[in-house]
């Protein structure tokens, strides 16, 4: 039995792609695939930012709240402080210490360290004293310091260079 091929071919469609169609094609797709992959590296680094930037605000929120906590503890006499440091006493545990070193937020109960909070810029903190909420400030603590200013400065792990945020608070000093 003989296969007509002019049937054939008309039974199919009578033609294929070309050569030209299929080199066209597939330079249209790669082109897809470069911009596709541009738009999806974005985005991941977006995420990558965000939720690194998240961490950090978490960070210094946990940070800030344990020192307000702290200051409203402080009693009178046993206490001093400088723009990078603060050595203080509390009714409840006794002598406390919090200063930036290296990187970290030191805080410093008795004579035993912890990292209060890491991820810190160089010089990243600093404390500031207040005689009254409008009052004049000065980098050391006295016996009229009632506001404690705290302002801390954070560099993210997955953050590009040179990107930082700062956060300040001011803390009521009770002084029991």
């Amino acid at each position: 039995m003989e296969v007509n091929m002019s049937t054939e071919k008309e039974r199919h469609g009578g033609r294929g792609f070309t050569l030209i169609e299929v080199i066209a094609a597939l330079l249209l797709l790669g082109l897809v695939a470069v911009f596709g992959s541009s738009i999806i590296t974005r985005v991941a680094k977006g995420y990558v930012l965000a939720r690194s930037t998240d961490e950090v605000v978490q960070k210094a929120q946990i940070a800030l709240q344990r020192m307000t906590i702290e200051f409203s503890c402080i009693t009178t006499g046993s206490r001093s402080g400088s723009s990078h440091y603060i050595y203080y006493n509390t009714n409840e545990i006794g002598i406390h210490n919090i200063y930036l070193d290296g990187t970290n937020i030191m805080y410093t109960q008795g004579v035993t360290p912890y990292v209060l909070l890491d991820g810190v810029s160089s010089g990243g903190l600093t404390f500031t004293y207040y005689n009254a909420f409008n009052g004049s400030n000065s980098s050391s603590f006295s016996d009229s310091t009632n506001i404690v200013g705290i302002s801390l400065t954070m560099h993210g792990d997955d953050w590009p260079e040179g990107l930082t945020k700062t956060f300040t608070t001011r803390v009521a000093i009770k002084n029991y």
